[in-house]
C-alpha cells in the first residue's frame, strides 16, 4: 500500500498475482498462489494452488481460502473435474485472473451472489464462480460458452459482464453480458 506521493506504508510479499478488491474499511481480498504437491490430484509434481486471502487494514493476512478446496467441497466440483483440467508446463491449476467481492444488490435473484461473497474467474478451467468465505464453498459456478475468460463484473439488472478473451472457436476476444443462470447472451461485442 503506498500513500498519495507513493511511499511504502506496509508491504506483504505473498505472492499476490492479477487482482484484489479493497474493500471500503480499508482491508483487501487479494489472489495468491502457492506451490505445493497435492498426491490427492493425481499429478506427480508439485502445482500452483490459488487462494484468496483477506488482508487486514495493515496488511496482514487474517484469512487464506484455498480456492481448490472450495471447488472440492462443492456441489459444483464438476467444473473443476469435467474438464479432466491439468496444469500446464507451469503447474497452474485455475489460473484465477479475477476477484470482486460482491454487494448483494441481486442476492435476492440470486442467492450465491450474497453480499461477501466472491467472484472469481478461473482461466485455466473456462469457469466463473461465486465463493462464500464463510462456508469456505463454491456456491454458484458456471462453465461454457467462453474460454480463457478474465474481468467477470456484475451488474445492477442482475447480469454478468464478462471478457472472453478467445471467443468462440478461439478465433478472437469479445465481451458478452450473460444470464448468469442460462449463460444466455443478452449482447456481445467483438471487433474486426
Amino acid at each position: 500500500r503506498l500513500d498519495a506521493d507513493s511511499n511504502p506504508i506496509w508491504k506483504n510479499l505473498n505472492g499476490a498475482h492479477h487482482d484484489l478488491e479493497v474493500l471500503p474499511d480499508g482491508s483487501i481480498w487479494v489472489l495468491t498462489r502457492e506451490r505445493r504437491r497435492l498426491p490427492r490430484l493425481g499429478i506427480d509434481r508439485s502445482v500452483l494452488e490459488d487462494y484468496a486471502v483477506h488482508l487486514d487494514a495493515s496488511g496482514r493476512e487474517s484469512r487464506r481460502l484455498s480456492l481448490l478446496e472450495a471447488f472440492e467441497g462443492s456441489e459444483f466440483r464438476e467444473v473443476w473435474t469435467r474438464s479432466g483440467a491439468r496444469p500446464g508446463p507451469h503447474g497452474d491449476l485455475f489460473h484465477t485472473n479475477t476477484i470482486e467481492v460482491l454487494d448483494g444488490r441481486v442476492a435476492e435473484r440470486q442467492p450465491a451472489f450474497a453480499k461477501g461473497n466472491l467472484l472469481v474467474s478461473m482461466l485455466k478451467l473456462d469457469a466463473i464462480a461465486v465463493v462464500d468465505p464463510a462456508r469456505e464453498e463454491v456456491v454458484w459456478a458456471r462453465a461454457g460458452g467462453f474460454r480463457k475468460q478474465h474481468d467477470p463484473k456484475l451488474l445492477d439488472g442482475g447480469n454478468l459482464l464478462l471478457f472472453d478473451n478467445r471467443g468462440p472457436g478461439g478465433a478472437r476476444s469479445r465481451v458478452l453480458e450473460l444470464d448468469p443462470e442460462t449463460l444466455e447472451t443478452a449482447w456481445e461485442y467483438r471487433g474486426t
